[in-house]
């Protein structure tokens, strides 16, 4: 991105989430961001479970807050009128930017600046016979709901028969309605 001269990534970058097959059931997870992995199926009396396959990078964590405060980032809420407004987030020391949720992401340079880095976590996962779906979604949908609850609206619409671009579509409504 930085070589590219037609892009201006000195406050833009982006999160990330992939996940790589090998084998008859293995998953290896790579993520960077705040971007989300979670498996859900059906354990073997029938009920619905989830699991996370990845971790969010955000402020909050101790180990990424210690990386972006050692490398001169400051972490506090957004202020509004002297009073904190909403979570966390990664600042430089002196100035009120870039104002960042997550600890990790590609392409910003501004918050590398201050320990923001693009290295991804991977995480292995062993698929089972129980596991029946696999969600990739951004914190668009994740911030506003929880895990358990987009495996189970996955399980029930999945019912009526909608391909997959048209389950992911419709988590967005849901995501928006939970914001307001």
């Amino acid at each position: 991105l930085k070589d590219n001269h037609k892009i201006d990534c000195t406050l833009s970058g982006s999160t990330g989430i992939t996940c790589l097959f090998h084998g008859d059931d293995d998953i290896l997870v790579g993520n960077v961001g705040d971007s989300r992995c979670v498996v859900g199926g059906l354990d073997s009396a029938g009920a619905l479970y989830t699991k996370a396959l990845s971790n969010d990078h955000k402020p909050t964590d101790d180990e990424e807050a210690e990386r972006i405060e050692s490398s001169g980032g400051r972490i506090t809420p957004y202020m509004y009128e002297g009073q904190p407004s909403g979570p966390s987030r990664v600042w430089l020391k002196e100035e009120d930017m870039p104002g960042r949720c997550m600890t990790r992401s590609f392409g910003d340079e501004v918050a590398s600046s201050v320990g923001v880095i693009a290295e991804p976590e991977l995480t292995s996962f062993k698929i089972n016979s129980t596991d029946k779906y696999l969600l990739l979604m951004s914190d668009g949908i994740f911030e506003f709901m929880e895990d358990d609850k987009v495996i189970d609206l996955v399980h029930t619409w999945q019912k009526s028969g909608p391909t997959p671009r048209e389950l992911s579509r419709k988590h967005v409504p849901q995501a928006r309605r939970q914001w307001y």
